[in-house]
């Protein structure tokens, strides 16, 4: 099977029969270094776990600059975007030495959680967690950098950053 919860912690508390489903409908896929695994800004069609490898997640704030927002490691999932219809990625991911990756269509697999109704709840709660962590840590990174950025060090003294106006 290319999908198990031992391998994947997103599978965890998963029921056999969907993992064992969504398993059958996915494909490998082996990524070389420094290869694209989706772009920001493509439909987001594809559900993605890491098998092997590290690929990083990597946004471009502007055509001169690309900054490692964080990195994937085995048995990482990402992706998630795909688990709804009609999203986008919102970021690129990049494959940081050779990879292999397991796909998992995300329409197919939400057909398949509508044929196993009630069976995909550890799913989607494993995947919120995943969401709500990366949340997390985003907003972590962002006080951080606001905290170290000189042009804020310099209000600390006197205030919130625009008090006063």
């Amino acid at each position: 099977m290319l999908l198990d919860a031992k391998r994947y912690p997103v599978l965890t508390d998963v029921p056999d029969d969907l993992v064992a489903a969504l398993s059958a409908a996915a494909r490998p896929r082996v990524c070389a270094e420094g290869e694209d695994i989706y772009r920001e800004g493509e439909d987001a069609h594809t559900l993605y776990f890491l098998a092997r490898g590290k690929a990083l997640f990597v946004s471009a704030p502007r055509p001169d600059m690309s900054v490692a927002l964080g990195a994937i490691k085995p048995g990482g999932c990402f992706g998630w975007s795909a688990a709804l219809q009609g999203e986008r990625y919102r970021h690129n991911v990049v494959a940081a030495e050779e990879c292999e990756v397991v796909c998992l269509d995300g329409g197919t697999m939400r057909r398949i959680m509508a044929e196993l109704p009630c069976r995909g709840c550890a799913l989607m709660r494993n995947l919120m967690a995943l969401v709500n962590d990366r949340l997390n840590l985003r907003t972590s990174q962002l006080l951080r950098l606001i905290e170290e950025h000189p042009d804020f060090a310099a209000d600390r003294a006197g205030g919130l950053p625009g008090e006063g106006l």
